[in-house]
This record gives C-alpha cells, sequence and structure tokens, in this order.
C-alpha cells in the first residue's frame, strides 16, 4: 500500500494506494483498501483508515497481520501487528489506522504471520 502526501488545492492531500508485496500462501486471499478507496486521498492530519480482508484462512484460526510503512525512500517509519481471527468460514477482516502527520509519499506493506500478502492492487493511475 503506498501513502502519497502531496500538494493539491487547496490543500495539503497525501494518496495511499495498495500494492503487492508478496507471493500468498496457496489458498488464502488477503485484499485491503482505505477509508476513500475512491480516491485514497487525505488531507494532512486526516485519519488514514486501512481495512484488510482474508478468506482461506483454516476456520477460527487467530493470526497476525504485520504492516510496515516505508517513505518513498524505503526508510521505516511505523511497523504495527494488528490481531486477525477466522470466522468458522475462514474468512476474516481487520481494520488499523497509520500515520499521516508528516507531508510525503509512504507504502504500506501488509503480511500475515505465514507470509501471506496482498493479492490485489487498487491504483489510481494517474498518481505514477
Amino acid at each position: 500500500m503506498e501513502l502519497e502526501l502531496r500538494a493539491e488545492r487547496p490543500s495539503w492531500r497525501h494518496r495511499a494506494v495498495l500494492a503487492p508485496v508478496a507471493t500468498p500462501r496457496v489458498g488464502e486471499k488477503l485484499d485491503g483498501d482505505t477509508n476513500r478507496p475512491n480516491n485514497s486521498t487525505f488531507a494532512l492530519g486526516e485519519t488514514v483508515e486501512l481495512t484488510f480482508n482474508v478468506s482461506g484462512l483454516p476456520p477460527s484460526e487467530a493470526t497476525v497481520l504485520a504492516l510496515n510503512v516505508v517513505d518513498e525512500f524505503g526508510h521505516a517509519m511505523a511497523s504495527l501487528t494488528v490481531p486477525i481471527s477466522a470466522s468458522a468460514t475462514g474468512d476474516a477482516s481487520a481494520t488499523s489506522t497509520v500515520p499521516a502527520s508528516k507531508l510525503g509519499y509512504y507504502r504500506v506493506n501488509a503480511a500475515m504471520a505465514d507470509g501471506t500478502s496482498l493479492t490485489t492492487l487498487a491504483r489510481d493511475r494517474r498518481a505514477f
């Protein structure tokens, strides 16, 4: 997931974009998006909420989702873990917020404890 803080009229904004980080474990799927999926643009200091959905987990399995935020140069900005528990059908979801206190372009790499990572890419092509 990528976050970009950029200047837009009339205020400073940043953009969050999801990007894959690895190959998922067979049978599992991890998807994610922001609380503004239509453009993933936020004003400086606004809450950036990330929601992740997992399918294909063993029923009732509890695991963690690791989130690593890096800047445009790949320097670590923040790391967090989010607990996630599967339902009886093997589906789960988790929501977390990430820091949005400075301008810049950020990427959020998300992976589960077993190595399963994002499988979809939601991208605003104008951002690249």
